[in-house]
């Protein structure tokens, strides 16, 4: 009985094939999950943008609004706007109201909120809508010339305690910087809204 094994150029043709396999599948493989982690990476990144374009239109609406206090200081802010709208027996119109701006820390989101003038006369008030999650950090800065120094500056509060300006003044610029966490990765952006009223 004789027994005849596997020859040198079998074994070899045997390896290399199993090679070529494992290299194809472990490519595909490395390119699925690259691709899985470059979409869960655009949420950010995405969601960010929808949170800095959302106030963006809030801020132009409320800068509508020559009248009327912005209030805030680094972590929520708030001011007129328009707030839905209100039927009347020709055309339907815009609502004035109120828009909320404000970081839960705890829960990690920035919460919106809006309330209709009519909400505000009967003191209601409603619970805010997550526009951000992941959020490891939130910090509002509001931009104004100083009459008392005659310089330009930044202030984490506003209206200013520090400065003596007219009631009801919109800032020149509010900054939102955002820091955004996902499962692996911080994703952090800075929005400086231009505000047209503002001074």
């Amino acid at each position: 009985m004789s027994r005849r094994g596997f020859t040198l150029i079998e074994i070899a043709l045997g390896v290399a094939l199993t090679a070529v396999v494992g290299l194809v599948v472990f490519s595909t493989f490395s390119s699925g999950l690259k691709l899985w982690q470059r979409h869960q990476e655009g949420f950010c990144a995405r969601d960010t943008a929808f949170l800095f374009e959302r106030m963006q239109r809030d801020l132009e609406n409320g800068s509508a609004f020559a009248e009327g206090a912005l209030r805030g200081n680094a972590t929520q802010c708030e001011f007129p706007a328009f707030a839905g709208s209100v039927t009347t027996q020709e055309d339907e119109v815009p609502a004035p109201g109120r828009v909320f701006y404000v970081w839960d820390e705890t829960a990690a989101k920035v919460l919106r909120s809006v309330t209709t003038l009519s909400d505000d006369f009967q003191g209601v008030q409603k619970d805010g809508r997550a526009v951000l999650s992941g959020v490891e950090r939130f910090a509002l800065a509001y931009y104004f010339l100083d009459p008392q120094g005659n310089q330009y500056t930044w202030s984490e509060q506003w209206p200013p305690e520090e400065a003596a300006l007219k009631e009801g003044v919109w800032p020149l610029a509010v900054r939102l910087e955002v820091s955004v966490r996902d499962d692996k990765k911080t994703y952090e952006a800075v929005k400086i809204f231009s505000l047209p009223l503002g001074g």
